[in-house]
């Protein structure tokens, strides 16, 4: 018994985990029909997706503009250093050029003096210049990074652009395809009750009517009766015909004696 427990309750576990799996999915797929079963769904599926790339653009926006701010704050500050770069070399160079007067002159205190100047202007002047190195090496890396936000931008204005057509378009397709499936439906009988024109309804009357009619015929004897009058008709017919030749033969005969072209009739039956 203790060798099936953790079987049993890894089934048990198997079972809710793909339990919770299914459901999850059926309320994916109950979530999708309320876009795909209609064309307002379509319509409603469609603003979502505008006002999420509405949404989306405006995150967007607001990033390439903190990017764009950044970079553009980057080279306001280089030029900033590069003019006071310039100034710290113009003092360089004066406190070398004094440097070299001073000792000419045998100016010892003033030359040191010079020289210390000197070495403050010329670590100023490398320090600046290091920073406009990196400062360009920034802008270099954000540059194309602000170009590339820049086209990601253009191309979601461009879907939202394009989403109402497509938006129009989609629908149409719905309402075309779903207008085929109907006609092939009707045409092999498919339709639910519900989905019938009311002509259907009619049309579909008359043949049950016409089927029961001859049904109910066939069981009253209708047929038989007809077929029998038919034949009586047939036979009075004849008969008619019949008649009307023995009258036709009588008359030639009465008109033949009254010509003198044929000897009287005479009735040759013995007498009684």
């Amino acid at each position: 018994m203790s060798d099936s427990t953790p079987g049993f309750f890894a089934s048990v576990w198997r079972f809710v985990s793909f339990y919770k799996l299914r459901k999850a999915m059926g309320i994916a797929r109950a979530a999708d029909r309320q876009f795909t079963g209609s064309a307002e769904g379509i319509s409603d599926a469609y603003d979502i997706k505008h006002d999420t790339l509405v949404h989306d653009f405006n995150a967007l926006m607001a990033a390439v503009t903190q990017v764009a701010t950044a970079v553009e704050a980057k080279r306001l500050q280089k030029g900033k250093i590069v003019a006071n770069l310039a100034t710290e070399k113009r003092a360089l160079d004066g406190a070398l050029g004094a440097v070299i007067k001073r000792e000419q002159a045998g100016d010892t205190a003033g030359s040191a003096e010079a020289k210390a100047d000197a070495v403050r202007f010329k670590a100023n002047v490398d320090k600046m210049t290091a920073q406009i190195a990196d400062l360009d090496t920034q802008i270099a890396a954000n540059e194309p990074q602000l170009e590339q936000l820049k086209r990601r931008l253009t191309d979601m204005q461009s879907k939202i652009a394009n989403l109402s057509s497509e938006k129009a378009n989609a629908i149409g397709q719905y309402v075309s395809n779903q207008a085929i499936i109907d006609a092939n439906k009707k045409l092999l009988g498919l339709q639910s009750s519900a989905d019938r024109d009311p002509t259907d309804a009619v049309e579909k009357m008359l043949g049950e009517q016409a089927a029961q009619a001859k049904v109910s015929g066939e069981i009253a004897g209708t047929d038989a009766s007809d077929k029998r009058n038919a034949y009586l008709d047939a036979a009075a017919a004849d008969t008619a015909g019949d008649g009307i030749e023995a009258m036709l033969a009588a008359r030639r005969e009465k008109a033949a004696v009254k010509d003198g072209t044929a000897p009287a009739h005479v009735d040759d039956r013995p007498k009684i």
